[in-house]
């Protein structure tokens, strides 16, 4: 079975407190776009995988709980960190503690998404990975479950399960479905060569006032979006790195109805009503265009 693992956008993300837990409470709208990762699995087929393998850049077999296996390969970005802090291999493992899979599977993973943008990349590998093979396992955990697994892998992994529109509370596992309709408008996304880790943007987030937390039914017009929906990371990031500053000026300068950077960052969107053309053409950045 082959799936496609999109990424998402934060349509304003505000970090409102500290928890005890040493977590933090935020509120945003996920909002899912057409960017996606390719994910394979299917039941394990010992000449199917050596074939791939030839066309990857690594094959690694990992054990189970249940006592079988799987066999996972990659390609495309290079997914940095050890095998076994892969958030797609920790799913695996995970599902399969809870219901022992069948004996083997070969899982394949074409990375396009690219990581420390701010885009939910890896955690929709993971939700994916849980959906599917509960597809082929016969479907015994419903979504419930699935978000509640999920959890574990990220806090924002329950999004991917339902992946659609959603105001999101909490850690951003506390979900609302929204009725955010962007179909026509123009996406332009754009990541810089800069990693921005998760931990470093919670460490220096400026925390803001909350806009749905008291008002969770409010609803904003596009046109207003730029004044109130807000990033709280990026004070910290655009100081440190202008460029990304850089291309949310450059996108509002060239006509886009809302800028942001996404998440934590790096990358940064604009919404435009018309083809635009802007260059984005320096090394090592990542550009990706589409009518939503």
């Amino acid at each position: 079975m082959i799936v496609f693992p999109n990424a998402k956008i934060n349509l304003g993300i505000r970090v409102l407190r500290k928890r005890s837990d040493g977590f933090h409470d935020l509120e945003t709208i996920f909002y899912p776009i057409p960017l996606c990762d390719v994910l394979e699995i299917t039941p394990f087929n010992e000449k199917a995988a050596l074939i791939g393998a030839e066309f990857v850049s690594s094959t690694v077999q990992v054990g189970l709980q249940s006592g079988g296996f799987f066999i996972w390969s990659c390609s495309g970005n290079t997914i940095e960190g050890d095998i076994n802090s892969n958030l797609c291999v920790r799913a695996f493992r995970l599902f399969d503690s809870v219901h022992p899979v069948r004996p083997h599977y070969y899982v394949h993973l074409h990375k396009v998404i690219p990581s420390g943008a701010g885009l939910g990349g890896g955690s929709s590998d993971a939700s994916f990975l849980l959906k599917t093979l509960n597809q082929l396992e016969g479907s015994p955990l419903n979504n419930e479950k699935l978000a509640e697994m999920s959890l574990q892998l990220g806090s924002d992994c329950p999004f991917f399960i339902e992946n659609s529109p959603a105001l999101a509370f909490g850690r951003g596992e506390v979900l609302r479905k929204i009725h955010i309709d962007l179909k026509g408008y123009r996406l332009l996304l754009v990541k810089p060569p800069v990693h921005i880790a998760t931990p470093e943007a919670f460490r220096n987030v400026k925390m803001s006032e909350p806009l749905f937390e008291n008002s969770p039914d409010l609803m904003l017009d596009v046109q207003k979006w730029q004044t109130s929906l807000i990033n709280s990371f990026e004070d910290h990031v655009f100081r440190n790195y202008p460029e990304v500053k850089a291309i949310k000026n450059k996108m509002l300068e060239s006509g886009a109805v809302y800028a942001s950077m996404s998440g934590s960052g790096s990358s940064v969107f604009g919404l435009f009503t018309e083809t635009v053309r802007i260059d984005f053409s320096e090394e090592g950045y990542f550009v990706f265009e589409s009518v939503l």
